[in-house]
């Protein structure tokens, strides 16, 4: 059994490391956007689901939410296959360089 895996029995109530974290090194991504969290609530439905697996910047194969605190109504969902901290640099990289490559990019390009 793999030391880092829940075990069959564990819920995400009860595992500690369950949920959204901030790696260890304190990189931008963590220090400056991610939001620890075990659970997030849907703004259109009021939902609260819980988050089943440990994840940071480190993660790959991740489903993801982005807000604009600007204007709240705004958010945005995507997946990455690469780690999170790579998927993130290149969003900023796209804003950045007004390559509208995704809605959210589109939506920060003015």
């Amino acid at each position: 059994t793999n030391a880092s895996q829940p075990s069959s029995s564990t819920t995400p109530a009860d595992d500690p490391s369950w949920g959204c974290h901030q790696c260890r090194k304190s990189c931008t991504l963590c220090k400056n956007f991610l939001v620890e969290a075990t659970t997030f609530t849907s703004s259109r439905t009021s939902q609260t689901f819980k988050i089943r697996s440990h994840i940071d910047c480190n993660t790959k194969n991740v489903i993801y939410l982005i807000l604009d605190l600007k204007c709240t109504e705004i958010f945005y969902i995507g997946y990455t296959t690469d780690c999170m901290a790579v998927r993130w640099r290149n969003h900023k990289s796209h804003i950045k360089k007004s390559i509208r490559s995704c809605e959210l990019a589109n939506h920060f390009v003015s």
